[in-house]
């Protein structure tokens, strides 16, 4: 009887931390790592690396920055839809030249007399 208690203890306390684990990671995951930008700054003179900026330092810039990424997506988006439509307007406009000539070819046959009987 001591062991099924045992055993329905580490079930609970199994299902327990199977269901709490997300509040249990030790980092921040709401922001990708990789959306992250971060500046370092080094001495043209020296070559050493700094944490901020200062004289004769230039900063240099490692990660993405995220609003660039989303301004190249939505310009593509945008260019995307761009050439959808104009293909959907061609389309459209070759396939009325067709229904227009079909029409005219139509209406000549109709118009131009017929055998004489």
């Amino acid at each position: 009887m001591h062991a099924r208690w045992k055993i329905g203890i580490v079930a609970i306390a199994g299902l327990t931390l199977a269901l709490n684990a997300s509040q249990l990671l030790a980092e921040d995951t709401s922001t990708p790592i990789f959306s992250k930008q971060t500046t370092i700054w080094v001495d043209k003179k020296t070559g050493q690396l700094f944490i901020g900026p200062g004289k004769g330092r230039s900063p240099i810039i490692f990660g993405v920055n995220q609003e660039e990424i989303e301004r190249q997506v939505e310009e593509r988006t945008q260019q995307r839809t761009r050439e959808a439509v104009r293909a959907a307007v061609a389309e459209t406009q070759a396939q009325q030249r067709a229904d227009n000539a079909a029409l005219q070819n139509r209406w000549i046959r109709s118009s131009q007399p017929g055998p004489a009987t």
